[in-house]
């Protein structure tokens, strides 16, 4: 609703209103009945609305300066850095620095540690204890070296004391890897060490033979000669070994195949005079026509020049001597 310039009337808002225009202070259309409302001049939205986008504008630089003298003061009692500015590297440990060889490095020498402190010596293959220190010797780190060249000197302690409990078999395995070590000190004691077993497997091997036991002599007889090959006096023994020789004779009823420690023979009991070694032996009566007699078994004892009988009959096995 606009009003006149006479100010004494208003213009209807309703054009359906045949009068148009109405007495200021008319509340009501006396045509259309409805509310006469006055419209809001547009002065108030042509000067209202830029003046709000100007307060708004003024409200975001002002905060933005008061943080920037905050930071300004914060910044006020450093001193000026006129030179070059160098920043170091915080140290890192090696042993935590992802993908480098430093870190391969110390790495290993903790899991050989772990393996040696429970006595596994050669175990892990390419990564056994033995193996690790003796490639770590050639480290640039010093404490590398150090500690690997220690782990060698232990181990090596450890083979002494087997040697010492007569475990020559663990002995042997440990001393010849460490006979092929990088240290010449640990390589030359390991290969004393290996002398002496040979010593102990020889004096085994005697006791073996006295015993008419040639199967164990002739077992420590291969370890020693692997350790000293082409010996003479090992070779004497040997000829020993072979020359004590018994027999053995199976009378079966009925007839069996016949194992000897699990080998199959190819022969068929009854048999006599089966040519063997001196030594203790498992035989095995193996007969497939009948249940009851189907697998038949003794262990016995062969020496030097004497027969060993082996008689079955039926269930019943048992041996005779000369």
């Amino acid at each position: 609703m606009i009003a006149n310039k006479n100010n004494k009337f208003i213009t209807c808002p309703f054009r359906n209103c045949t009068i148009g225009r109405h007495p200021i202070g008319t509340k009501y259309c006396p045509i259309t009945g409805k509310i006469i409302k006055r419209r809001i001049n547009n002065i108030f939205f042509i000067l209202g609305i830029p003046l709000l986008i100007i307060i708004a504008s003024y409200s975001v630089w002002y905060s933005g300066w008061e943080k920037e003298k905050i930071a300004d003061k914060k910044t006020d009692d450093k001193p000026i850095v006129t030179g070059p500015i160098i920043i170091k590297p915080a140290p890192q440990d090696p042993d935590k620095t992802v993908g480098s060889d430093d870190s391969k490095e110390y790495t290993n020498l903790k899991r050989a540690k772990e393996l040696i402190s429970k006595g596994k010596y050669l175990d892990g293959g390419k990564e056994a204890p033995c193996k690790v220190f003796d490639s770590l010797l050639t480290s640039k780190h010093e404490n590398i070296v150090s500690e690997s060249r220690e782990g060698l000197q232990h181990i090596l302690l450890k083979a002494n004391e087997l040697l010492k409990k007569n475990d020559l078999q663990q002995a042997e395995n440990i001393l010849a890897a460490l006979s092929k070590c990088r240290d010449k000190d640990i390589r030359e004691k390991a290969q004393m060490s290996l002398s002496e077993l040979v010593v102990k497997y020889k004096a085994s091997m005697v006791n073996a033979i006295n015993n008419n036991d040639c199967l164990k002599a002739t077992e420590f007889y291969k370890r020693a000669n692997g350790l000293s090959p082409n010996s003479a006096e090992l070779n004497n023994y040997f000829n020993k070994i072979k020359a004590s020789v018994g027999y053995i004779s199976i009378f079966s009823d009925p007839w069996s195949y016949v194992y000897i420690n699990g080998v199959d023979t190819k022969l068929i009991a009854p048999v006599q005079k089966i040519e063997v070694m001196c030594g203790k032996y498992d035989i095995r009566l193996y007969n497939p026509d009948f249940k009851e007699y189907k697998d038949r078994r003794i262990t016995i004892s062969v020496y030097t020049g004497k027969e060993v009988k082996i008689i079955a009959s039926g269930n019943n096995v048992r041996q005779q001597h000369e």
